[in-house]
């Protein structure tokens, strides 16, 4: 089972256990899931004495066998792998002390070829004979009350809906992307701060990945970027502010949204870097859509626009993707 199902059924058993909750407070044929009197009765049910679950503990992962060669435009040469990649991860969730998770980027070639004008960047160049593990994630996970929920450790951030490129995407080292099989991007060490709002969020992220380089530690102030997001549903939509700050980054600010609209599915993000100091203004954008097609709904027809003002030279600052 891969990442992508184990969050599914995570998701599967969050969902049942809250309508289960959500059920036992309601009347008979007065059944609303959005109802926060009963949330909060279940909450106040878990927080009571012998109300908390018991631990559990999870574990799992997904792998990617891959083989593949090219040949560049004059023949003059090749350039090829095969090997196996992937994510492992493990969780365990402790009452009265929170969740830690875990996971490693796992690789192990079992070719690479290079000759004559090929590519060296599509020739693994890990070791032959012993896998190479990187940390990927380590993280605290815990809530005061129910009402703020605290991650402390290295981390992805999942900000923004684009799935090709997110401008608001400030925090992590490498944007992700929906073309990648696996996403075997690393985290960056930091505080995560989570405070519900009703049908609004409000985030705060702390990135101490600068805190300390050549082994020697930095003034925080001098060190520490801070990014805040705030998102809201209005209607079929949900709406989101992003900003992000600090004296060792281009201040930054953000706007994205994704909903439905007569049957698609619509996304786009906005991002805007002011000139200063030395850093020069950019905006940043992107704008995409799907829908489902057929009868029984086994197509799909995506695409995703997206702009960059600072573009690079001899191409255009607008491109394009269609799936």
């Amino acid at each position: 089972m891969d990442t992508r199902s184990h969050f599914r059924r995570a998701a599967a058993i969050l969902a049942a256990g809250l309508f289960s909750a959500f059920a036992a407070t309601a009347q008979d044929g007065d059944f609303d899931p959005f109802d926060t009197g009963a949330f909060q009765e279940s909450v106040s049910q878990s927080l009571a004495p012998g109300g908390a679950a018991s631990a559990s503990y999870l574990a799992g992962g997904s792998l990617l066998l891959r083989s593949g060669a090219t040949l560049p435009a004059g023949l003059d040469g090749y350039a090829g792998g095969a090997g196996l990649s992937g994510r492992l991860f493990a969780k365990a969730n402790l009452p009265d002390v929170g969740a830690f998770f875990v996971s490693y980027n796992a690789s192990l070639s079992f070719l690479s070829a290079l000759a004559g004008s090929g590519d060296a960047r599509l020739a693994p160049t890990a070791g032959l004979d012993e896998p190479d593990l990187a940390l990927a994630e380590l993280h605290w996970s815990f809530d005061l009350g129910k009402r703020l929920f605290v991650r402390l450790g290295k981390q992805l951030i999942s900000w923004g809906p684009s799935r090709v490129w997110t401008p608001v995407d400030f925090v992590n080292r490498e944007r992700g992307s929906s073309l990648q099989a696996l996403d075997l991007r690393a985290g960056k060490p930091g505080l995560r701060l989570h405070a519900p709002l009703g049908k609004a969020n409000a985030f705060l992220f702390a990135d101490f990945s600068r805190t300390v380089e050549g082994g020697i530690a930095r003034d925080p102030l001098e060190a520490v970027a801070l990014a805040a997001r705030l998102d809201a549903t209005l209607g079929d939509f949900e709406l989101g502010l992003t900003g992000w700050t600090g004296a060792p980054v281009q201040d930054r600010l953000g706007f994205d949204f994704s909903g439905r609209l007569f049957g698609s599915s619509l996304y786009g993000e906005m991002a805007w870097a002011p000139a200063l100091d030395q850093d020069e203004s950019s905006l940043l954008g992107s704008l995409g859509f799907s829908r489902n097609l057929g009868e029984l709904k086994r197509l799909t027809l995506s695409g995703e626009f997206f702009y960059n003002s600072a573009g690079d030279d001899g191409s255009a600052p607008i491109s394009g993707a269609f799936t």
